[in-house]
């Protein structure tokens, strides 16, 4: 999803690929998209937590051992991403759908934790 905001700029602007799709954030179908998107991203997690839980209790009950979460995260939700276009920063909204952002250790968008230490396996 393309994001900068201009009045006199076209609707939706020409992508490389003709399986991208994009609009403008500020747009009617641009607002529309990121209101699905947050109640899309709030279901899931939703669900995520119930059936977590639920494999929790069957796990005790049959075996007497308690599960810890490791990590939860979303595999298909769009973020506001800084990226080079036409040779200038730009803020995008990207979706990746079915896939998560991969970021090097160290990179300012991972939590402190796992940022210092890129020896975790």
């Amino acid at each position: 999803m393309y994001s900068p905001a201009s009045r006199s700029a076209p609707r939706s602007p020409s992508v490389p690929d003709r399986q991208l799709a994009c609009a403008r954030v500020h747009s009617p179908e641009g607002r529309d998209y990121l209101a699905a998107m947050a109640a899309a991203t709030n279901y899931a997690r939703a669900n995520r937590q119930l059936l977590t839980e639920t494999v929790r209790r069957i796990v005790e009950t049959h075996t007497g051992v308690g599960l810890d979460l490791v990590y939860d995260v979303s595999h298909n939700l769009a973020t506001l991403e800084t990226h080079s276009v036409d040779g200038r920063p730009t803020q995008l909204c990207v979706h990746r759908k079915g896939a998560t952002r991969a970021v090097p250790p160290g990179h300012e968008d991972l939590p402190y934790d796992w940022s210092t230490s890129a020896s975790r396996h």
